[in-house]
């Protein structure tokens, strides 16, 4: 994240969303139910990063951390780092009713930018 401070400087963490001009997040691409990996792009076998406004962030898993068991790989082709993240039962559920309901968020978001 980087702050809307003068210096536009990166920061590990905020607890307010107005803070950062801008989010990265990486990429992670669902393997089976509640594991995810950072090679979301096959083809290169490497992990994608994106940057966002902080007006775009939907969802975040934060208050999840401490049940949600990560392991960093080293992967000795590429050197590029590797991440295996094996969600917790309470956001497993959590995801898995976003995407019950993901049309029905389409279609909201859609809806109000037209509107605008």
């Amino acid at each position: 994240m980087y702050t809307k401070s003068t210096y536009h400087e990166w920061i590990p963490f905020t607890t307010s969303v107005g803070t950062p001009s801008y989010v990265y997040a990486v990429v992670y691409k669902n393997v089976s139910d509640n594991l995810f990996t950072s090679i979301s792009c096959p083809t290169l076998s490497c992990p994608t990063v994106l940057q966002f406004p902080r007006t775009h962030i939907l969802l975040s898993l934060p208050s999840f951390t401490p049940t949600i068991s990560i392991q960093r790989i080293s992967m000795k082709d590429s050197g590029l780092p590797h991440t295996m993240v094996t969600l917790c039962e309470t956001s497993e559920n959590l995801l898995a009713k976003l995407r019950e309901l993901q049309i029905a968020v389409a279609a909201a978001v859609e809806a109000l930018s037209s509107a605008a």
